[in-house]
């Protein structure tokens, strides 16, 4: 992902949020949110200072972040008290010195106190040094100099692609043994990873030009499955002997060894260190180009290298290596190290790579950390076959493009396997543009630290190809993304996410946060739905989530601002069942304002946070909503002082709610005199309004005159005939269709149109509701004339749509809203009848919305 160097070009940016309702987004300008797909829940989000308070005031943070549980899956209502969990920060700031590069904490439970922490850095964690974390070998990995890790993956996974692969004469592409190599050390050994039934092997040698002599000659094959104990390898061919390289390119193999279903992990070669016999006549060093090795089935084998000896064996520098994803299992967490040969040249010259950390007694040994010998994470499809470790190999024209694989994020399944996203970027060099789409990858647990056991998600299936790898989808078909940093990645428990997969992720750097559903971790994923709105100019680098911390039908997400400020959120379920906030983003008005900046519409705009509220200080503090149309109301959730961060003694102390069909003629309908609360919520009777007008009589718990309201929100009755599916006797037009009398609107022309001799409209709920009030909204209500209102009509109901009980019968309608109440009856179909479509000779019956509801709803 787009990183450390890009960080003094960055331009800044502010940060907003918005509470969400049934997946309708409030959009930031020239934003086009919703939600589709398998999500169209209720939602809300809210700021959690509490943590806030724990990561912001222990002089410690960083840029990238990680929170591992150990021993629990990372998903909601899984934490105890007792959980004891690792915290992963990159480039710290550690009282205020910056570090370039990873460092570590642990946290003992799941509540917010920071005395919880126990922060460690530096070797062994010693808290005077500053030094990183990682100042570790690179486990062959390096990429300077003649390492034997360029035998089998000088760029990742792009330098094992196939048998066809052809190597040049450039000498810092392959390995060289130091100098005067004794018979104790001239050695290399391979490793699979795990026991494989051993196929093909074939051998490219030393290519260099004018020194093809220090290519191997006479070599043992020994094999091994616990790189302990070797037995020497016989078969066809043996002795074994590589042919002289030519010393010119393109090069092909030199010399294929069939280990014939050899049941082994390891496999070592050695050589006399005798001229004319260990090599081709340069005893001083000895060397070869790739080795690859095949299983019996005809799969190439991702391979690491270790020689007994070799030129260069680099440390991970201080200033360029940091962490990425990870997870906990079983006594190991497991991070994904990434390191650059240096700033400002991407990807020219890097390294991704697994480490692990041992747990004893449910602390992290520091004197544990394993650097697995391979780099089997990185993919560039553009190198050519053979191609390694020197820059500009991978860049093609002006451009960049690397698959990582693991980099993001972890999740341990139900299922058995490990899934992991990755990343599809592609950078413009010199420009450090970033355009990041996601990759999926999957290992069964028990064989975690088997490179060779993973599979990649293709579009349509596993394999074990990772050049196949495809980016995942969203229900439209299009990739998804830009995704920044390390998102969150885990799969709901409880509410109404429980048992969907969930991705939390931030649009690039300087983002908007969005969160997106799925019924399986490889989608198709939900269209995006907002969590947090980028506003302005601050800096956010990263976004997460936290679900481990997080109870049933919650979870906690993070954003990093500034690079090493934490601010956490909480989604939740919205407080209400009953149906949409109607006054969201709805025309406000108020008596006045404290400033500009907190106009009334400050109070339906969905958010609770930057100090998005309306304020009043005059003597007649009032706020008014336009709903745009009549509309059942029975509840308001009113959030004071307290809920956008304020202390408590500004919440609103008294008030009244009054209610209006013209804005001329009020009704009130609630009166509340002692409130103490940060949100409070009244419910009654359901009744029609177009207009809510709150008035403050008592602003705060004290002598302070100013009225504070973050949010107003106004709710209905659930309509159980929303969006169900609907019939009818004909249409006016195709675009008049039953459908559009259910699906919630009644402006552009939403409506059902009949003219036929026989106009009959039906809802079937889906499943056999009590009901007890119809609400039909006719002609005027969509704009036409109250002259095409429906004259007379009937509803009948039904549980098996055969046999029909008519409740409603109506004769001299005039209105253009029509509220019939029964007693409560059991009903799955509900069919209207209209008998006199208009008060005219017209003859197009026109139903604008037909509505239900039940005693419960």
């Amino acid at each position: 992902m787009l990183k450390k160097w890009l960080r003094q070009s960055i331009s800044l940016v502010l940060l907003s949020v918005m509470t969400l309702v049934l997946g309708v987004v409030a959009p930031a300008p020239g934003q086009s949110v919703h939600a589709a797909g398998p999500y169209e829940g209720m939602y809300q989000v809210t700021p959690a200072p509490e943590w806030d308070d724990v990561f912001n005031n222990t002089n410690h943070g960083g840029d990238d972040f990680q929170w591992i549980p150990f021993g629990i899956k990372n998903r909601q209502g899984e934490g105890t008290a007792s959980t004891k969990s690792a915290i992963l920060f990159a480039d710290s700031y550690i009282n205020g010195n910056f570090i370039y590069g990873s460092s570590m904490g642990q946290y003992t439970g799941i509540t917010a106190n920071k005395s919880l922490i126990n922060w460690f850095w530096g070797p062994n964690g010693q808290k005077q040094s500053y030094n990183p974390m990682w100042g570790i070998e690179k486990a062959e990995s390096g990429y300077s100099g003649t390492v034997a890790w360029n035998l089998v993956s000088g760029y990742g996974m792009s330098g094992i692609r196939n048998t066809s692969d052809t190597h040049d004469t450039d000498y810092r592409k392959m390995w060289l043994s130091d100098r005067s190599p004794s018979a104790a050390n001239s050695y290399i050994i391979f490793d699979a990873y795990a026991t494989k039934s051993l196929g093909k092997m074939y051998i490219w040698n030393f290519n260099e030009p004018s020194n093809t002599s220090k290519g191997l000659k006479n070599i043992k094959v020994f094999t091994s499955t616990d790189g302990v104990n070797y037995t020497e390898f016989t078969g066809s061919g043996y002795p074994f002997q590589i042919p002289q390289a030519s010393g010119t390119a393109p090069t092909a193999y030199s010399k294929m060894i069939d280990l014939n279903s050899t049941a082994a992990r390891y496999v070592k070669f050695t050589f006399n260190p005798v001229s004319n016999d260990g090599n081709w006549g340069n005893p001083d060093m000895y060397g070869l180009s790739a080795v690859r090795i095949y299983d019996d089935s005809g799969k190439k084998l991702v391979l690491s290298a270790k020689a007994g000896s070799t030129v260069t064996r680099n440390l991970y520098p201080n200033n360029q290596s940091w962490n990425e994803s990870a997870i906990s299992l079983g006594n190991y967490v497991y991070f994904v190290l990434h390191g650059a040969a240096g700033c400002c040249t991407p990807y020219e010259a890097n390294a991704t790579q697994l480490m692990r950390y041992t747990i004893n007694n449910g602390a992290i040994d520091f004197n544990s950390l394993t650097a697995f010998d391979g780099l089997p994470l990185a993919y560039y499809p553009d190198i050519p076959s053979g191609f390694s470790p020197n820059a500009n190999d991978a860049r093609v024209g002006n451009t960049y493009r690397v698959k990582q694989f693991e980099n993001l994020s972890y999740w341990e399944d139900d299922d058995g396997y490990i899934y992991a996203l990755g990343a599809d970027e592609s950078f413009t060099y010199g420009a450090w543009n970033e355009y990041s789409k996601l990759l999926l990858s999957r290992v069964p647990k028990n064989s975690f630290e088997d490179f060779n056991a993973r599979e990649y998600w293709n579009g349509t299936g596993w394999t074990s190809l990772y050049e196949t790898a495809a980016n995942l989808k969203d229900v439209f078909g299009n990739d998804v993304g830009p995704v920044g940093n390390n998102p969150g990645f885990f799969k709901a428990q409880g509410g109404q996410l429980d048992g969907k997969y969930v991705l939390v992720y931030m649009e690039g750097v300087d983002g908007s946060s969005f969160f997106r559903v799925a019924d399986h971790p490889w989608g198709p994923w939900s269209d995006k739905n907002l969590l947090y709105a980028r506003n302005g100019n601050e800096h956010i680098y990263n976004t997460g989530a936290v679900p481990f911390i997080s109870q049933n039908g919650e979870f906690y997400f993070y954003l990093i601002k500034d690079e090493h400020t934490m601010k956490f959120f909480k989604y939740s379920e919205g407080k209400s069942v009953k149906g949409p906030n109607l006054a969201l983003n709805k025309a406000a008005t108020a008596d006045s304002v404290c400033d500009p900046s907190e106009s009334a519409a400050k109070a339906v705009d969905g958010s609770v946070i930057n100090n998005s509220k309306w304020c009043s200080k005059s003597n007649n503090r009032w706020l008014q909503v336009d709903l745009g149309s009549v509309q059942q109301v029975n509840q308001f959730v009113i959030k004071h002082s307290s809920e956008g961060g304020e202390s408590a003694s500004y919440n609103t102390k008294a008030y009244n709610i009054q209610v209006s069909n013209d804005g001329t003629n009020w009704s009130t309908v609630i009166n509340v005199s002692n409130n103490t609360s940060g949100v409070t919520t009244d419910n009654i009777t359901s009744t029609s309004a177009r207009y809510i007008k709150l008035n403050i009589t008592t602003p705060t718990q004290t002598t302070d005159p100013a009225a504070r309201i973050y949010e107003f929100e106004v709710y209905g009755p659930r309509n159980l005939a929303l969006n169900k599916a609907a019939t009818a006797d004909s249409s006016c037009d195709l675009s008049e269709s039953a459908p559009k009398a259910v699906d919630g609107s009644v402006i552009n022309n939403s409506k059902w149109c009949s003219k036929s001799n026989n106009r009959w409209l039906q809802v079937d709920l889906g499943a056999a509701q009590q009901v007890n009030r119809f609400v039909i909204k006719h002609s005027s209500e969509g704009g036409e004339s109250a002259s095409y209102n429906t004259k007379a009509y009937n509803i009948q109901i039904s549980n098996d749509g055969t046999n029909w009980n008519t409740v409603v019968n109506v004769s001299n309608n005039t209105s253009g809203i029509t509220v019939d109440n029964i007693t409560a009856i059991s009903a799955r179909y509900i069919k209207l009848n209209v008998t006199t479509p208009t008060q005219t000779t017209d003859a197009a019956a026109r139903i604008y919305e037909f509505e239900v509801y039940g005693p419960s709803s």
